[in-house]
């Protein structure tokens, strides 16, 4: 394991990170207990397992050189950022197209609790791989924004608690998103106090049953676009918009939920759902 500031020349970004030569060599430590990488073949891999340093803006490109040799850049995925003063976040594409990888299947928590982190560039990580987003932005109070343009969603399995409590989040749109193979949604944007509107559009969700508590808490929502969206195997959307004081545009006049057996609560204390089309 080496630990440095010297990985993209800003001494402020303290990395900890693997080498792995050609793509095949092992470790030069095992000393993080992390999992393995499956490496692209013949390319010499460095891994990132952890994020401490000071920098407010921290910039991760898909390719670096060192000592005059061409390295990818993989990031571990789980657990990654805990820097203080950290405020925004770049995931960097390579001029032949070539993003940052994430080595395993997960991203939980990658930048949960990070309590200054104000924005997140995605578009030069590749996500097609991940299965699960569990709470990945989830505590981040002063998360305003996240580029989430040609995000790979396809592999995604569980998407839960994803932005729970980000009470500085304003809009998402998730219109773009494949969600073809997820199984929950619960909790995904529960105490999002200042979200104000929200877009799923033309999700064909052939698989979600469970969107529980998804939007609980968003007091300050005011419009959420389903508009063609699709969910017949959804069982559970118990308290999904709890306490959306302010929702006013809600059309689920064509929509069909023939799975649906707990909605109980689903639109407890919506002061102005009269005005939604439901």
């Amino acid at each position: 394991l080496e630990v440095g500031g010297d990985l993209f020349g800003n001494p402020e970004m303290t990395f900890s990170y693997e080498v792995h030569e050609d793509g095949t060599e092992e470790a030069e430590s095992q000393e993080t207990g992390s999992q393995g990488t499956e490496s692209q073949e013949d390319e010499a891999q460095i891994l990132i397992v952890g994020y401490t340093g000071e920098a407010k803006q921290v910039r991760i490109p898909a390719k670096t050189t060192i000592h005059g040799k061409d390295y990818h850049i993989a990031i571990y995925g789980e657990v990654m950022f805990s820097g203080d003063g950290m405020t925004q976040v770049d995931f960097l594409a390579a001029e032949d197209g070539s993003k940052v990888t994430v080595s395993g299947k997960s991203l939980e928590a990658c930048f949960s609790s990070c309590e200054e982190l104000q924005r997140v560039d995605l578009s030069g990580l590749d996500t097609s791989t991940v299965e699960n987003f569990k709470s990945m932005f989830s505590d981040d109070a002063s998360l305003e924004s996240v580029e989430m343009s040609g995000m790979d969603t396809s592999a995604a399995a569980d998407i839960s608690e994803m932005f729970e409590y980000d009470t500085s989040l304003k809009e998402a749109d998730l219109s773009g998103w494949n969600v073809s193979n997820v199984l929950t949604a619960q909790e995904m944007f529960t105490g999002c106090e200042s979200l104000q509107s929200v877009s799923l559009s033309g999700w064909q969700a052939d698989n979600l049953q469970d969107m529980a508590n998804m939007f609980s808490g968003c007091v300050s929502l005011t419009e959420a676009d389903i508009s063609g969206a699709d969910f017949p195997k959804l069982a559970d959307a118990g308290r999904m918009f709890y306490d959306c004081k302010n929702l006013q545009t809600l059309d689920l006049s064509e929509m069909e939920f023939p799975m649906l057996h707990h909605a109980d609560g689903m639109f407890s204390m919506d002061d102005e759902i009269g005005r939604a089309h439901v």
